[in-house]
């Protein structure tokens, strides 16, 4: 520590002073008295020993421990016992007293003691790091003769020198102490079990289970199979249902994918390509998108190509001529026309309102639905809470679901109970899908907020007037085109009208802006409100609002 160069004190002499089973001093002495150093407290000045390490420390019994004044704590080296083993200790050697004891007090008792040992003494600035015992082990050998063991140990202790590898380690201990406080839940996953562990299934005569026959093997049925390779597992059947030689699975993924972009597949029934279905319209050009679709299997590059055709672009727009040839637009003669589908028609309002919620994930969530509909149906045994907050307004598929009472606006719109699978929804048009558009809570809501939302619109200068501006707004926002100078006419008279009908009646105007959204902005003109709220109503009630054109 005083910077002179390393020199090791020979003639050292170790003297056994006294042994019993809790104690061992041993006396150095060195041979010229005046150079001699050591540690004793009664000596004249303690050495203080600054730091310490061994090549090997049992767990809490680290070799700091074996100085620290306490006596009952001290270095321990177990399960290691009786292998060489090597503690160093680093003494403030400024002022060393005259003839100095160095006592070693073996405090653990009869069944561990110390044993062939000698000591070392050097005078050096710095000190190469202590190696463990493994790893001086290892570097002993040729590196051809190292075990496995004794390769890792050696790289894995001096990779600990370079501070950016300390630094991702430190790093790794962070994030999997991080990792351990996340709660990540657990989703149990069905795996098939090894041939030997499934379970023996037999041919039931006359289907009684009393009757086993023959053993069978899973696999699918003999009419759909185009070559001798079992079918068995899951692999299995991902390579049948995609093999070449079957023609079935790209066809009817095309048709799903070209029904819901034309509003019916090129085979009408989507759910049978049997016997009972109908034939294809179109069916060269059934085989020719499976076998496009075949050669990539990708969904996006399908629909790219479909979307881009010059039959998907045509106009909806229906001539006297189309409609004598093809009423139901079979021959593809003009673009598609069918409405959205329930949970779209609810979260297309929702959406344009600016109402709609993007929050993804989580339990299902509970909207208005008419009062009393659950106690009736359960006889009171169970209840609907409505959702305050953004969770009534999330997306349909987040609705809670019931079989036996499906959310009522929705089954209005042709959404099936999910009681059996239902591949293809048959569209109808009632007058209860407009009464549920005009009247029911989720949409009058909707209209609420869109007639906010147009009312916040701040315009600069405007030719024609505030109203009109935001009336053109509405319908752009609403239908994705620019608006129709007759369309802004209608909804400006019904706008007048609306102001002239509430003036006489302020609470009532309050209701109807306000219930069930909620209060007014502070200051606002309920009949100004109310007004807009009839108008965003219409809006979001058009024909070209809930048809896809």
């Amino acid at each position: 520590t005083d910077g002179s160069l390393y020199e090791r004190l020979r003639g050292l002499r170790i003297e056994l002073l006294d042994v019993n089973r809790d104690r061992v001093a041993v006396h150095w002495q060195e041979a010229p008295p005046e150079t001699s150093f050591a540690w004793h407290p009664a000596a004249g000045g303690e050495l203080r020993v600054f730091a310490a390490e061994a090549d090997f420390e049992q767990s809490g019994w680290t070799a700091a421990m074996a100085s620290d004044g306490n006596p009952s704590t001290g270095w321990a080296i177990a399960p290691q016992q009786g292998q060489p083993h090597e503690m160093r200790l680093h003494f403030d050697s400024s002022g060393f007293p005259g003839n100095t004891v160095v006592q070693i007090e073996q405090n653990y008792g009869g069944g561990h003691v110390l044993g062939r040992f000698r000591t070392h003494w050097a005078r050096v600035q710095g000190l190469p790091p202590m190696l463990p015992a493994i790893v001086r082990a290892a570097l002993d050998k040729p590196r051809d003769h190292r075990s496995e063991v004794e390769q890792k140990s050696v790289k894995d202790y001096f990779r600990g020198f370079d501070p950016e590898i300390s630094r991702l380690r430190s790093k790794l201990i962070a994030l999997e102490k991080e990792r351990g406080d996340l709660k990540i839940p657990t989703t149990p996953v069905l795996v098939a079990l090894e041939g030997g562990e499934r379970r023996v299934t037999h041919v039931l005569e006359a289907g009684n289970f009393l009757n086993p026959t023959d053993e069978v093997q899973a696999r699918v049925p003999g009419a759909f199979t185009f070559s001798d390779a079992l079918v068995s597992n899951r692999l299995d059947f991902a390579q049948w249902l995609t093999h070449s030689d079957n023609p079935l699975t790209p066809r009817v993924a095309v048709n799903r994918i070209w029904s819901r972009i034309f509003g019916r597949g090129i085979v009408l029934t989507e759910e049978d390509f049997g016997a009972q279905g109908s034939l294809p319209t179109h069916p060269e050009l059934l085989d020719w998108l499976a076998a496009e679709y075949r050669s990539h299997w990708s969904q996006k590059q399908l629909l790219k190509t479909i979307v881009m055709s010059r039959t998907y672009r045509q106009s909806s727009a229906v001539t006297p001529e189309k409609l004598d040839r093809d009423p139901d637009n079979v021959l593809l003669s003009r673009g598609a026309r069918f409405r959205l589908p329930a949970e779209a028609v609810r979260d297309q309002a929702l959406s344009v309102s600016g109402l709609l919620s993007r929050k993804m994930f989580g339990p299902s969530v509970f909207p208005p639905q008419p009062e009393g509909l659950w106690q009736a149906a359960f006889n009171g045994q169970r209840n609907w809470e409505t959702d305050a907050g953004e969770d009534r307004w999330r997306r349909g598929v987040y609705i809670f679901w019931r079989r036996s009472t499906p959310y009522p606006s929705m089954t209005v719109f042709d959404a099936p109970s999910r009681e059996i699978c239902t591949i293809r929804r048959i569209p109808t048009n009632t007058p209860l899908q407009a009464f549920v558009t005009l009247n029911d809570p989720v949409y009058v809501e909707a209209a609420q907020a869109f007639a906010r939302k147009l009312l916040k619109q701040r315009f600069a200068t405007i030719a024609d007037g505030v109203d009109r501006a935001r009336l053109r707004m509405g319908l752009e926002w609403t239908l994705h085109r620019p608006a129709d100078p007759r369309a802004v006419k209608v909804l400006e008279h019904l706008l007048i009208e609306q102001r002239i009908a509430l003036s006489g009646d302020a609470e009532a105007a309050r209701s109807l802006a306000s219930e069930p959204l909620g209060m007014l902005p502070e200051g606002a003109d309920p009949i100004e409100y109310a007004a807009w709220t009839v108008i965003a109503n219409v809006l979001l009630n058009q024909d070209s609002f809930l048809i896809r054109d």
